[in-house]
């Protein structure tokens, strides 16, 4: 797997704006769990540079938080795919052309998946160091 070039937006601005064009009441739940979310980026960041990635859990429960799980994983697919994130996904494939997909490094980038995935860690769905850009066939 090859580095990437770390994204200069901060995440606390991408989930804002991100979750600021959902309607209510979903923008203001999703609005509650921000701290919390923009804390684990924060910790993703810190255990991934110091090789404790596999330490890292999730902080949105199954159970209790089952709704804002759904709606983080649809913030991925409404506005970063396809919305208002949507420069920044095409950033993240941009910054890959050069060096290829992130897992085999032979074919060409053509899509984002998630490093960790977004079906057990919803809160890093759209975190850009969650990105990570892909060939088709390594992403099926």
């Amino acid at each position: 797997m090859h580095s990437l070039t770390i994204l200069e937006h901060s995440f606390e601005d991408i989930f804002k704006g991100c979750v600021n064009s959902r309607k209510e009441p979903v923008k203001t739940q999703l609005l509650t769990k921000g701290s919390i979310i923009n804390e684990a980026v924060g910790e993703y960041k810190s255990k991934m540079a110091s090789l404790k990635g596999h330490t890292i859990k999730t902080v949105i429960d199954k159970q209790s938080d089952a709704k804002i799980k759904k709606e983080l994983q649809k913030l991925y697919s409404d506005k970063m795919v396809k919305g208002v994130a949507r420069p920044i996904y095409e950033y993240i494939l941009a910054e890959s052309k050069s060096k290829g997909c992130c897992f085999c490094s032979y074919a060409e980038a053509t899509e984002i998946d998630h490093f960790l995935p977004k079906s057990k860690f919803s809160e890093f769905s759209i975190a850009p160091i969650n990105l990570v850009p892909v060939c088709n066939r390594c992403n099926n």
